[in-house]
């Protein structure tokens, strides 16, 4: 949770983490993992809400609509221009 890499939380399969509880407890270091744990859940369950809850992106305008000046496939090419 500290570090903010949610992407390696979902690829270590964080969410299926029950937080018993024992990975602290047997934790040399005495780090609070259970607890990081807890937190960094929460924080993945508010981000997929978030992704859930975005508009979806726009479509892009149609290539050709925007191309202004751009060669047709086969045609020539403007004078005193380079294919």
């Amino acid at each position: 949770a500290r570090a903010g890499r949610y992407d390696e939380m979902v690829e270590h399969n964080l969410m299926d983490c029950m937080v018993c509880g024992s990975c602290s407890y047997v934790c040399p270091s005495n780090i609070p993992l259970s607890q990081l744990f807890a937190l960094s859940k929460g924080q993945l369950r508010r981000r997929a809400h978030i992704a859930a809850a975005a508009p979806a992106p726009k479509p892009e305008a149609d290539a050709d609509a925007g191309d202004h000046g751009a060669q047709v496939a086969g045609a020539p090419a403007p004078a005193g221009v380079a294919p």
